[in-house]
């Protein structure tokens, strides 16, 4: 009677590792991708956020902006979400960017609008800016 050894020989259980090794390393580096796109969206939803803390510290009786983010409640939360988020109110208009992106495709189509300080052409800004907004009538 002959004894047949059942199993996998040395070079059978190298390729499969090797393969899986493979396959793991494509996927980490898709997901690393993943993972810079959430962060930037993560990024512009929290821009937007400040957007309209920056609205609703709007004066209406003087018909101006903040001047600095210190008049702006709030907004000392979001600066380890942002990096280094950059406001600049003039009067009745402002612009509030942000430099970090990671992935951020650049253009407008994605509601990043070019003011004074940045430019939606590069990559790494993303920019909202309002135009002048008429004080109120007397």
């Amino acid at each position: 009677m002959n004894k047949k050894n059942k199993g996998f020989t040395l070079i059978e259980m190298m390729i499969v590792i090797a393969i899986i090794a493979i396959l793991s390393g494509l996927v980490l580096t898709g997901l690393s991708s993943a993972r810079a796109k959430a962060r930037d969206s993560r990024r512009v939803s929290a821009l937007k956020t400040v957007q309209a803390l920056v609205e609703s510290s709007y004066d209406s009786s003087a018909g101006q902006y903040p001047a600095t983010s210190a008049g702006i409640s709030g907004w000392t939360g979001f600066d380890s979400i942002l990096g280094t988020p950059t406001y600049v109110g003039s009067g009745n208009s402002y612009c509030l960017y942000v430099i970090n992106m990671e992935k951020r495709v650049a253009g407008t189509a994605d509601g990043c609008k070019s003011c004074s300080s940045c430019d939606c052409t590069n990559v790494l800004h993303y920019c909202i800016s309002e135009g002048t907004i008429a004080p109120p009538a007397p």
